[in-house]
């Protein structure tokens, strides 16, 4: 009977031992924060990396320095008038110009050429970003004489609308 005791006492000892290691490396193990293997930064290679990221939004100035033109005769017989606004952007951009092609007075009607120009330049798409420096952009509104000739008497009206689109 002797040998029995031992034996059991061999087996509840050992199972304890065994257990409560068993229970300590589990643990271990999973403690949060500790590290495990095959992740960056283990082992023989012992580098890692940050990525920086700046994003900077696009920004627009639109600045219509001439808010009206007011047509008045020119040596050629033409009514003419010109003003311009400036653009600045940090991205490329285009103009979504609306332009009038006739000025009305009630119900009667003027045509009218407009032009907008960049550096003598017609107007012609998408343009660059200006990093900061104004793009000026001249408009000229033109009446031919020949029309003025044939309108009634009345004030004559139109609106140029500009915007800068991305």
């Amino acid at each position: 009977m002797n040998k029995m005791t031992q034996a059991v006492l061999a087996t509840v000892v050992l199972s304890f031992g065994l257990g409560s290691t068993a229970v300590y490396a589990n643990q271990v193990a999973g403690k949060p924060g500790s590290h495990k293997p095959g992740k960056h930064g283990c082992g023989d290679k012992c580098d890692g990396k940050i990525d920086i990221v700046l994003d900077v939004p696009r920004h627009c100035d639109l600045d219509v320095e001439t808010p009206q033109l007011t047509l008045a005769q020119t040596t050629g017989g033409n009514w003419s008038d010109a003003g311009f606004f400036n653009v600045s952007t940090n991205a490329p951009y285009r103009l979504n110009i609306n332009a009038p092609n006739n000025l009305r007075s009630g119900q009667n009607t003027v045509p009218v050429s407009m032009t907008t120009t960049r550096g003598g330049k017609a107007y012609s798409g998408t343009q660059t970003s200006t990093k900061g420096q104004a793009h000026r952009w001249d408009v000229a509104a033109t009446v031919a004489g020949s029309a003025i000739a044939a309108a009634d008497a009345g004030t004559y009206l139109g609106t140029y609308n500009v915007e800068v689109r991305f």
